[in-house]
């Protein structure tokens, strides 16, 4: 039996194991990594590796676009309009990823000269970025598949797809960095990850339409339109996004060189592991809280958006102090010295983590209430502030300004939209009770104490790194849940849940 919350639930559980495998694979690749091919050319792959994730956003914003569609026609039980718009999305899609092919193809000549790279490192930069581009590629396509599986509520097998990928793509590059293939250990990993992608896509698509749809296959013409002229939008909200919170490296190599841009990347990576755990809460939501809004249910839908935003912000508190208490360690123990930053930096990282989650999960979950178009112009917008203001500050005052710049439009940005969100959704006579003081003063607490073990305690070894993170999470979380009103009830109802659908088969 499918229900809102196993679907997230399975979401949310494959993409924490995904971001503890990509957590292994940067503990034990990244080392081998700068041994291999030096600081100089890691941090010019790091700077075209933000171009790969900027032609991933190149999907015309279609994937969530279809999640939000799809789930309002799920959610009306009308099967067919349901089925048109996954066959007008992927086949959008389809021609998207070759265009986007095509487009890194023509990138991959002037890449390198354009970040810096050395001239005897050029042409094997090109290659990887190249192979990179296909598997880029082959992602977006994958992704409309995704797509669906999150808007019929059905994610079992793409979250197990999406681990076995994970792994596929950590054991190819680590057998050919140990068998001295250098940079093309990256750039075949990521290929090995996106063929596994596709081949759980694919199967899984064949299995949804007969099990779900069972519906003729059509190309309406209306759908298609509707997506053509959403698409400019979406596309430029999904690029904004991307360009604003994905080119802060390559700024870095640019603007400064390259090798500031690894103790960049290096000293934001936990930062952003931690937070793309956290924000598996908002991605595992999304096609369920557009198929509330559409349901009879849709009453509930204030009381979930609130819970949601709580959850969020209660576990980024934790992860946040997670990293700002242990990250100087961490980059002493794991890269050495010579790359690590100070705890400056490291404080304003872990401020940026919690707003730029929130910020953009309040963008997402508006989303949801059918503002596709709105929203993406939001991100358009904040772009259009965020990364001037991103150039301006790394000028002006190093690496330090470029969290500060993040920070500031992100949080502007936040308020904005939870506003005109709250407007959307109707009101209720049981309304969810507000986050209390207590709850404020804990999370204020734990951000505290982390900064002092931060600021107080180095131990570069990894068990302290390790046990100490993960204590500081946890014992966060825990508190933090256990005593904020809007969640008790809600968590021990999906706790059970979770429960019943580990031990029942699907």
């Amino acid at each position: 039996m499918r229900t809102r919350t196993r679907a997230a639930f399975a979401t949310f559980t494959a993409n924490a194991i995904n971001v503890l495998i990509v957590g292994v694979q940067a503990i034990v690749l990244v080392p081998l990594y700068l041994h291999a091919v030096g600081p100089r050319l890691y941090g010019a792959w790091l700077a075209s590796s933000e171009v790969l994730v900027w032609m991933q956003a190149m999907d015309l914003g279609i994937p969530n676009l279809m999640i939000q569609r799809i789930a309002s026609a799920y959610g009306q039980s009308d099967r067919q309009r349901a089925a048109d718009w996954f066959t007008a999305g992927i086949g959008v899609l389809a021609l998207i990823s070759i265009g986007i092919g095509l487009l890194g193809a023509a990138a991959s000549v002037f890449l390198p000269t354009w970040i810096g790279a050395a001239p005897d490192e050029s042409a094997l930069l090109s290659s990887c970025f190249l192979v990179g581009t296909i598997a880029t590629s082959v992602t977006i396509f994958a992704n409309g598949f995704v797509g669906l599986a999150r808007a019929i509520q059905d994610t079992f097998f793409l979250s197990a797809t999406l681990i076995a990928s994970a792994v596929a793509g950590l054991l190819t590059s680590l057998a050919l960095i140990l068998a001295g293939f250098g940079l093309w250990a990256i750039a075949l990993g990521l290929v090995a990850r996106a063929t596994v992608s596709l081949g759980g896509a694919l199967l899984f698509g064949v299995h949804a339409w007969r099990a779900d749809f069972g519906v003729p296959v059509r190309m309406d013409q209306g759908i298609v339109k509707e997506l053509l002229s959403a698409s400019p939008v979406t596309a430029l909200g999904g690029i904004s996004y991307t360009l604003m919170s994905q080119s802060e490296i390559l700024l870095v190599a640019v603007l400064l060189r390259p090798e500031l841009a690894v103790v960049y990347a290096l000293t934001r990576r936990a930062a952003d592991l931690g937070r793309s755990l956290v924000d598996m809460i908002g991605f595992a939501t999304y096609g369920g809280l557009a198929h509330l809004i559409s349901s009879a249910d849709r009453a509930t839908a204030r009381n979930t958006y609130v819970r949601i935003l709580g959850l969020h912000l209660s576990c980024s508190v934790a992860v946040a102090s997670a990293y700002l208490a242990v990250n100087r360690s961490l980059l002493e123990v794991w890269v050495g010295p010579s790359l690590a930053s100070g705890i400056g930096l490291i404080m304003l990282m872990a401020i940026q983590s919690i707003v730029l989650g929130h910020s953009y999960l309040i963008n997402l979950l508006y989303r949801a209430t059918g503002r596709v178009v709105e929203g993406s112009m939001a991100l358009v917008i904040e772009a259009l502030v965020r990364i001037p203001l991103l150039a301006i500050l790394l000028l002006a005052v190093g690496l330090p300004g470029l969290p500060i710049a993040a920070t500031a439009t992100a949080l502007t940005t936040a308020v904005v939209i939870r506003r005109r969100t709250s407007g959307e959704l109707s009101a209720e006579p049981s309304q969810v009770p507000a986050p209390t003081p207590l709850v404020w003063l804990v999370r204020t607490i734990l951000l505290g104490v982390a900064l002092f073990l931060g600021l107080t305690i180095f131990v570069p070894r990894w068990p302290y790194v390790l046990l100490t993170g993960v204590v500081i999470f946890s014992a966060g979380c825990l508190a933090l849940l256990s005593i904020d009103p809007m969640l008790r009830v809600p968590i021990r109802s999906a706790a059970r849940q979770m429960l019943q659908a580990v031990a029942s088969p699907r």
